[in-house]
């Protein structure tokens, strides 16, 4: 019977002590993810307003869905144009039934929407869409997809998000913010640097 040299021996003990001593980093599939940032529902006034774009952090939010204009896709399929109206040339891409998209605008009977994941943008015919289902309280918005407003002149009163009461404010003419929904009247805009939002009337941004 040959026997094992005590050379190779040592080997063995010395890996089996080197296994047990050293742990291996988390794989991408084990690590823990990162919480999700998400937008709050009270309306946080910041010292000092700044563009947004100057202050906007990297990558998504979680949104709550009451703070959006959500849309589904109700027939088969829904064709996107690049503007509002049927001579427009048609979008590279074709939006099929139960896809949630955010409305953006609207120019008469056409609706301009926000693709959820893929964050395409295009015109759709308002007969393709109706209101959505929530799926849930927030969603994952990528913020730098949103469309911008720009105020127009200076600002000294805009409204919280929940109750619409007064805030007093002092807005600079010229500064942007990324929007969030569109009403006839008003415009929820994001503050990103508080992580809130407020209402601005329209005849305040463009």
């Amino acid at each position: 019977m040959a026997q094992t040299s005590p050379l190779l021996c040592y080997c063995y003990v010395g890996l089996a002590l080197l296994s047990a001593c050293v742990s291996l980093p988390e794989t991408p599939e084990t690590a823990p993810a990162p919480a999700q940032v998400q937008l709050q529902m009270q309306s946080v006034i910041p010292k000092e307003f700044h563009n947004q774009l100057d202050v906007e952090p990297a990558g998504d939010l979680a949104v709550p869905t009451v703070m959006l204009q959500l849309r589904e896709v109700v027939r088969p399929r829904a064709e996107v144009r690049t503007g509002p109206g049927s001579a427009y040339e048609l979008a590279d891409v074709v939006l099929v039934q139960g896809k949630q998209v955010i409305e953006t605008a609207s120019h008469g009977v056409w609706r301009k929407v926000l693709v959820l994941g893929t964050w395409q943008h295009g015109w759709v015919h308002q007969q393709t869409l109706a209101v959505s289902q929530p799926r849930g309280n927030v969603v994952r918005v990528a913020m730098a997809q949103l469309p911008m407003v720009l105020v127009i002149r200076p600002v000294n009163v805009a409204r919280g998000f929940t109750q619409k009461e007064p805030l007093a404010v002092s807005i600079p003419r010229g500064i942007q913010f990324r929007e969030l929904r569109r009403e006839a009247a008003a415009s929820l805009v994001w503050l990103a640097q508080t992580n809130s939002a407020i209402w601005l009337s329209r005849r305040d941004v463009q």
